[in-house]
């Protein structure tokens, strides 16, 4: 399995390759998040309504110690508030994580893209997005809740000088 970020070309063949509502809820909620899987699951619909309300794109994830702010893309929220307009609100996502997996690897395998795409390759994208768009270390680490190794290395290649001979 690769844990490398995606390339542009292939977040568009994912893109692509959504069939409705709830797989972009998924491939958006992950991609442009940088949530957990589990994290996604629990997304109340009281919670998206408010966002999309106040108009501040701030997602409250969590409860309690855990609790923090995580921006959301207006692609994502639009399609969020949609589906829990139509559906109880109060309730979550329509997915719990297995199957929210199980329907990403659909969407990798209609993309083309078999082997590729995990929640984590997803995650290590939108850290790979975030810093090349400027986004500040330390605001990541509060985006994520948690900063791993993996991930601190990763931003450690992505953010050192090149040197040109």
């Amino acid at each position: 399995m690769n844990k490398t970020a995606l390339t542009k070309e292939e977040q568009q063949a994912l893109d692509k390759a959504c069939h409705d509502d709830v797989d972009r809820m998924i491939l958006w909620g992950l991609l442009d998040t940088g949530m957990r899987i589990r994290e996604w699951c629990n997304i109340d619909g009281w919670k998206v309504l408010d966002t999309q309300k106040t108009g501040d794109n701030l997602l409250n994830i969590g409860d309690g110690k855990n609790a923090r702010k995580v921006p959301v893309s207006n692609r994502f929220l639009r399609v969020a508030a949609a589906y829990f307009q139509q559906n109880p609100v109060g309730s979550s996502m329509p997915l719990k994580a297995r199957a929210a997996e199980y329907r990403l690897r659909e969407i990798e395998a209609r993309a083309g893209m078999k082997g590729r795409v995990t929640p984590a390759t997803l995650r290590i994208t939108f850290v790979t997005n975030s810093i090349n768009r400027g986004i500040a270390e330390q605001d990541l680490r509060n985006i994520l809740g948690s900063w791993p190794l993996g991930i601190r290395k990763l931003c450690e290649e992505l953010t050192k000088p090149v040197v040109v001979k």
